[in-house]
């Protein structure tokens, strides 16, 4: 309901599940570690050691600023060359539709009458070789 609301577009949930579960995952390290686990920290806050907590949380946000500057510079790069977006009449017709001929999932018992029924496509296969992934290879010939 959060990625709703926010309105950012994350169809997998990546950021839900990854990110969320990863940062909360790392802090309850800091509460949660045991020497008996891993004898090269003295254990978590739960054990006497309050600091792990701490450096769990620091090490958590360096990688958080980490991959988000790194996202960041990505989504720059790409929105100058290729873009971010489709154009709206892609995106009005839908994107299933649009690059593969068909939807994804079937709404039309929700009242949605539209025609996206199937449709054929062509396949246009690979201009290469799978043969080579099959074939035992000898070292000597490689070289």
């Amino acid at each position: 309901k959060l990625k709703n609301h926010l309105r950012y577009d994350d169809t997998l949930d990546v950021f839900a599940i990854h990110g969320c579960g990863g940062f909360m995952g790392g802090l309850l390290t800091g509460l949660f570690a045991t020497p008996e686990v891993n004898p090269t920290i003295k254990g978590g806050a739960f054990y006497g050691h309050g600091m792990q907590f701490v450096y769990q949380l620091v090490a958590n946000s360096v990688a958080a600023a980490y991959v988000f500057s790194a996202t960041l510079i990505i989504l720059v790069i790409l929105k100058y060359t290729v873009g971010l977006r489709i154009n709206e009449e892609k995106e009005a017709h839908g994107i299933d539709i649009s690059y593969h001929g068909g939807l994804a999932y079937d709404y039309s018992h929700h009242g949605d009458q539209s025609d996206h029924g199937p449709k054929t496509v062509q396949f246009k296969p690979p201009e290469m070789s799978f043969e080579a992934a099959f074939m035992k290879a000898d070292p000597a010939e490689q070289v």
